[in-house]
């Protein structure tokens, strides 16, 4: 590739970049309200669980002081309020059938339990307990 080129391509990149949304003070945050939030990781005891982009459920809901989502077989709902990046869901409550991969669903129901903070960056929810990082979730389209 000759110098002329090198240079064409540099200048499209930086033009291209330029016109981002998010160099305009535009924030690309999702919304932690009226989003279908996808986990893609949880923290279960201490290690990082990665899950499928496959896997059906995990999923998590917030909307008008209410929570509710899918783990994985069974629906799930609860009461859920937030102030100041802090947050709480309680009375939860779920369907009961078993679940080829139960442990991990309990685990999850217990992540969404005992979470009290919160942060997005871009498409990304993350759920803190005590300001640790207890379990990623992703916006769905």
């Amino acid at each position: 590739m000759n110098f002329k080129n090198i240079l064409i391509m540099a200048a499209t990149v930086i033009m291209a970049t330029s016109c981002c949304p998010c160099r305009k003070g535009k924030s690309t945050n999702a919304e932690l309200t009226g989003t279908t939030w996808k986990a893609i990781t949880l923290n279960i005891d201490g290690t990082n669980t990665t899950i499928s982009d496959k896997a059906e459920g995990y999923t998590l809901i917030i909307s008008e002081g209410r929570v509710n989502g899918q783990g994985d077989c069974n629906s799930y709902f609860g009461n859920f309020s937030s102030k100041n990046g802090k947050i709480s869901i309680s009375g939860m409550g779920s369907t009961k059938a078993m679940c080829p991969n139960q442990e991990r669903e309990d685990k999850f129901m217990q992540i969404l339990a005992t979470a009290n903070g919160y942060s997005i960056e871009n498409d990304k929810l993350m759920l803190l307990r005590d300001g640790s990082v207890v379990a990623i979730f992703k916006a769905q389209k």
